[in-house]
C-alpha cells in the first residue's frame, strides 16, 4: 500500500524540481515565451514557465516531456530572420511634389513612412515566402482620403504602382447671364510605387 501511495505522488509531480534552460538565439526570450504560451497544449499547461532576456533563455520546470514540447516550439519560432530592401515613391501630380525613401528592414518587422507635404502615409510589413517570393501587407492613407489595405504577393525585384483614390475638386462659375454652374473636376491622389528586394 505504501508502495503504491509513492508511485502515485511520483507519477503526479513534476520529475524537473530544478528548472531547465531552453536557449532562444534569434529573439527576446520573453516574446519566444509569449508565441509559446499561444500554442499552449494542455500537457505544458502543468508547467511552470520563465523567461530570462539577459540570458536569452525560457525556463522549463515540469516533466521530460515539457521540456522536449518547449524545445520543438522553439525549434519551429526561433530562426534568423532576413533583410529586405523596401523603396517607396510618392508622386503627386496635384501637390507638385515627388519622393523616395528606401530601408532596410526584417522580414515580418512593420515599416511605415509619411510625407507631410502629400499628406500619404505607407505601412508594409513583408514576409518572404518558401520560393522566395515576397507577400506584403501594406496600407496607404492619405489624410482626407481613402485608404488602402492590401495583401499581395510579389516577385523580389518587381515593382507595384497604387493609387488611392481621386478628389473632387467643386467650383461654382457665373455664367455671362448671371446664373451659376457648377464645375467638378477630379483631382489624382498620389501615385506610390513600392518595390522589395531580397
Amino acid at each position: 500500500m505504501l508502495f503504491a501511495c509513492f508511485f502515485i505522488a511520483t507519477a503526479v509531480a513534476p520529475q524537473n524540481t530544478t528548472p531547465v534552460e531552453v536557449k532562444i538565439h534569434y529573439m527576446r526570450a520573453s516574446k519566444a515565451l509569449d508565441l509559446i504560451k499561444q500554442s499552449y497544449t494542455p500537457s505544458l499547461r502543468t508547467a511552470q514557465l520563465d523567461a530570462d532576456d539577459a540570458k536569452g533563455v525560457v525556463s522549463v520546470q515540469g516533466s521530460q516531456d515539457n521540456v522536449q514540447e518547449v524545445r520543438q516550439y522553439a525549434k519551429l519560432i526561433d530562426h534568423p530572420r532576413r533583410k529586405l530592401s523596401i523603396k517607396v515613391t510618392v508622386d503627386s501630380e496635384a501637390d507638385k511634389e515627388s519622393y523616395q525613401v528606401s530601408a532596410k528592414i526584417m522580414e515580418n518587422q512593420k515599416w511605415k513612412t509619411s510625407d507631410g507635404d502629400t499628406g500619404v502615409t505607407v505601412a508594409v510589413q513583408p514576409r518572404i515566402n518558401a520560393d522566395r517570393s515576397i507577400t506584403m501587407f501594406l496600407v496607404c492613407e492619405r489624410a482626407g482620403s481613402n485608404s488602402l489595405q492590401e495583401t499581395l504577393r510579389v516577385k523580389a525585384g518587381t515593382s507595384r504602382t497604387f493609387t488611392i483614390g481621386s478628389q473632387v475638386s467643386k467650383e461654382f462659375r457665373q455664367q455671362t447671364d448671371g446664373t451659376f454652374k457648377l464645375n467638378a473636376q477630379a483631382v489624382p491622389d498620389p501615385k506610390v510605387t513600392i518595390r522589395v528586394d531580397l
